[in-house]
């Protein structure tokens, strides 16, 4: 389990550092030791963190595949909260959606991460998703004018790999 989160944070810093090739790399071998020690949640969060990378890169069918692949893995896994892999996921296909602009879908997504979540962030994400669907919705400067209000961005935990996933670029 160490040896696979210590990999995760490693990407992390490659990914940062504009080398995400040799980060989707370590992602890969952090995730075949987390399948040789049987450690689900160091696996879950190998495929989480590339599914962010990937979107971050701009690569949307490979941030889909590998959040598909994680929500599938997360529902099986009978310790992991049903509502929180749910609300991870819906977030993540919200922000796929707007880029994509397919604002109904995103909107759809925003308002199911909205029912299922528990966390604090819950707030968080849904207003940044809400936001990023008002952006790229308005046809006028003046529209601009009526977004919904930034919420600072809280911290879950110190633990890897959730803030990780805090400090990708997309979530700052």
């Amino acid at each position: 389990g160490s040896k696979a989160n210590i990999l995760q944070i490693m990407a992390f810093m490659f990914h940062l550092f504009g080398k995400s090739e040799q980060s989707i790399q370590l992602l890969d071998a952090s995730k075949k030791i987390a399948i040789q020690s049987k450690n689900d949640f160091s696996l879950l969060s190998s495929y989480l963190l590339k599914a962010v990378i990937y979107y971050d890169l701009g690569q949307y069918n490979q941030t889909l595949t590998c959040s598909d692949t994680y929500l599938t893995m997360a529902l099986k896994e009978p310790t992991n909260p049903v509502k929180e892999d749910l609300y991870i996921y819906y977030v993540i296909k919200g922000l796929i959606h707007i880029k994509l602009n397919q604002l109904d879908s995103a909107g759809h997504y925003t308002e199911l991460s909205r029912t299922v979540s528990v966390r604090g962030e819950k707030d968080y994400y849904c207003s940044f998703l809400t936001r990023e669907i008002q952006i790229a919705s308005s046809k006028h400067p003046e529209d601009l004018d009526s977004l919904t209000p930034v919420i600072i961005q809280p911290v879950g935990s110190f633990s890897p790999p959730d803030i990780l996933f805090y400090n990708l670029p997309f979530s700052r």
